[in-house]
């Protein structure tokens, strides 16, 4: 076992809140000198600080997307069309955009501006 703090059980029960608040690593309980349990504190900082890194990857990844063009539905499609082919995530895929950025915003004015003679 490694140097885990040892305390008994009668010592833990009476001061609680000392081995409790702030605690960081675990503590192993013991009834007559043999451990019984331990006590594993959680760490609570830990999760706000994977949603903070979630958010920022999240923002990240919305640059990305409009920097480049490709739309979420397009990275979605990709993804199942490499899933139904059986690619492993860490095989090397020559993808290419299927259209420029420039040929999109053509595609979209083009729409854009049939919906609006039909008005």
């Amino acid at each position: 076992m490694s140097n885990i703090q040892s305390v008994g059980i009668r010592e833990f029960r009476a001061n609680l809140h000392k081995y409790t608040v702030g605690q960081q690593q675990p503590i192993a309980i013991t009834s007559n000198g043999r451990p019984i349990g331990y006590f594993i504190p959680i760490q609570p900082s830990l999760e706000k600080d994977k949603i903070e890194a979630l958010r920022k990857a999240q923002t990240q990844l919305a640059t990305m997307l409009e920097e480049s063009g490709v739309t979420e539905d397009e990275i979605v499609a990709e993804f199942n069309h490499l899933k139904k082919n059986n690619h492993h995530p860490n095989d090397e895929v020559n993808y290419t955009h299927p259209k420029s950025v420039e040929a999109q915003s053509a595609e979209f004015n083009t729409l854009r501006k049939e919906n609006q003679d039909q008005l």
